[in-house]
Order: structure tokens, then C-alpha cells, then sequence
């Protein structure tokens, strides 16, 4: 969980949190190992899925930005 808090840059309570709402929703898996515990995707489409999302919302951002840009030119 301390790679995730120092690339996502969350407070660590916030991140347990997300975390087990996705525990609870089968998205991720953990395994413990002593202190240390390791989340991975529980299923490879997720990644797809997810990646998906990002273009998604990326290419609708880029519009809002052009369509503010436009406006500001008024």
C-alpha cells in the first residue's frame, strides 16, 4: 500500500478506503505477507476496462477545453 499512497499522493485513510470498497466489489485482490499487503486486479479485462474510461474521459475533457477556449475568444 506504500508504492499506492506515493503514487497517488492520498491520505492513507482515504486509499484503505477505496481499497475495500473494492475488496468488497471482487475489483481487486490482496494478499498479506507480514506487514505488507499486495493489491492486484482480479480479472485482466479490468485494465481494458479501466484504460477505457481514461480515453473516455481524457477526449470529453479535451472537448470542454475547446469549447471554453472558443468562448473565452467571444
Amino acid at each position: 500500500m506504500s508504492s499506492l499512497l506515493e503514487t497517488l499522493g492520498l491520505e492513507a485513510s482515504l486509499l484503505s478506503q477505496h481499497l475495500r470498497v473494492l475488496r468488497q466489489h471482487h475489483v481487486v485482490t490482496s494478499t498479506r505477507s507480514g506487514n505488507a499487503v499486495t493489491y492486484q486486479v482480479s480479472h485482466p479485462q479490468i485494465e481494458s476496462l479501466l484504460l477505457a474510461a481514461r480515453g473516455f474521459l481524457l477526449d470529453h475533457l479535451a472537448v470542454q477545453q475547446r469549447t471554453l477556449a472558443m468562448a473565452a475568444q467571444l
